[in-house]
């Protein structure tokens, strides 16, 4: 089975009905977000393979995720068992470890000494995945509090929809395009005028508070956010939303390979601050008209100093830019040296500001001590 926008890592793995018989796929990117040879996207037909691979690892590689997407109604099954309080954390975790191993790497042997000795192959195909245990313990937190998840999703629409100002951006989202399974290069034409949904899940990928899963109308927002906080990177993400046309534009360039790295985060970049100022105009307008005591919450950019000023901050000091860069990779199958690069410059910089904070103190110091 494949899922509309399946990802059971967030527990989206349940959104319509599944459909059968869609082939599988293959992209070779620099990196996965595993860090293992192979992954693939929960509840799709897609796998991802290391650009680096020799030919040999990367066919037993990708036979060793094949048995993963055979045995995705298994786990499915043990996700809606957790969903509805059925098993215990530890137990649902030695039930996917034993289908990890008997009915995954046991096959995967199996299948690819069978097709060794059919084609005549003398290559090796050793290749195992290391199972992280701690990996499955947070899908099953994920799973076991959705129930309640939802019902504050459904709080948080109602309160912020009872605004006339983020209604308005509401409504934009929902006419921007959303894509079959999130794919921007969907042979399927977009679809428009679907609803945002909100779900809040125990991580994000990269890390951060919330997120917008790309080409589709599903916010994320970390379910340890408090409730004003919550409500105002829902806002924010709404912004991402509506310049998904934007994004798309260049994701689609970085895999035809027509925008470099760092000009792919630039632009990325570009487009979030103008959702920023989009984000706090609206947040502003809604504490005004509905008398909230709420605080502004998004992401760390200086406003009143333009885009190219908080351009070479972002580019050096943060983690933001460096998880675009990552996507860029992903996403060209290349490795950016301007990455390495800008890591040592990032390191570099801080040091020089550590060595000039201690000479200042001690000049400050200095004259306290002399007066």
């Amino acid at each position: 089975p494949v899922y509309k926008h399946g990802d059971a890592l967030h527990g989206d793995v349940f959104l319509g009905s599944p459909e059968y018989g869609q082939k599988v796929t293959i992209d070779f990117v620099a990196k996965t977000e595993s860090g293992s040879d192979g992954e693939y996207i929960p509840g799709t037909h897609s796998i991802y393979l290391l650009s680096n691979l020799s030919d040999e690892r990367a066919i037993s590689a990708f036979v060793f995720q094949l048995k993963d997407i055979s045995n995705s109604p298994k786990i499915v099954e043990l996700c809606n068992k957790a969903k509805e309080h059925r098993i215990e954390c530890e137990d649902f975790v030695s039930e996917i470890k034993r289908i990890h191993f008997e009915e995954g790497a046991l096959v995967h042997h199996r299948v690819m000494q069978a097709a060794a000795k059919e084609m005549g192959w003398s290559q090796k195909f050793d290749y195992s995945e290391r199972f992280n245990a701690d990996e499955y313990r947070k899908f099953w937190l994920i799973f076991s509090s959705r129930d309640s998840n939802v019902d504050r999703a459904e709080r948080l629409l109602q309160k912020a929809l009872s605004s006339k100002a983020i209604r308005e951006l509401y409504e934009q989202a929902v006419a921007s395009p959303v894509y079959k399974d999130g794919d921007i290069s969907s042979a399927s034409p977009p679809e428009y005028g679907q609803k945002v949904n909100v779900h809040f899940v125990a991580m994000t990928n990269g890390g951060f508070p919330a997120q917008t899963v790309g080409g589709t109308h599903i916010i994320r927002l970390l379910s340890n956010l408090s409730d004003e906080k919550a409500l105002s990177y829902f806002v924010f993400e709404l912004t991402n939303i509506i310049h998904s046309s934007r994004f798309n534009e260049l994701v689609k360039a970085a895999k035809e390979s027509r925008i470099d790295c760092e000009a792919f985060v630039k632009e990325f970049e570009r487009i979030e601050f103008d959702g920023s100022l989009i984000h706090q105009r609206v947040m502003k307008a809604a504490i005004k008209e509905m008398g909230w005591r709420q605080k502004i919450y998004a992401p760390g950019y200086v406003k009143c100093l333009g885009f190219e000023s908080n351009w070479l901050f972002l580019k050096f000091f943060t983690s933001h830019a460096d998880a675009y860069r990552k996507m860029w990779q992903k996403l060209s199958g290349q490795r950016s040296s301007i990455f390495i690069n800008q890591k040592i410059n990032y390191y570099a910089l801080n040091i020089v500001i550590c060595l000039l904070s201690y000479y200042l103190t001690n000049i400050i110091v200095g004259k306290v001590s002399n007066f």
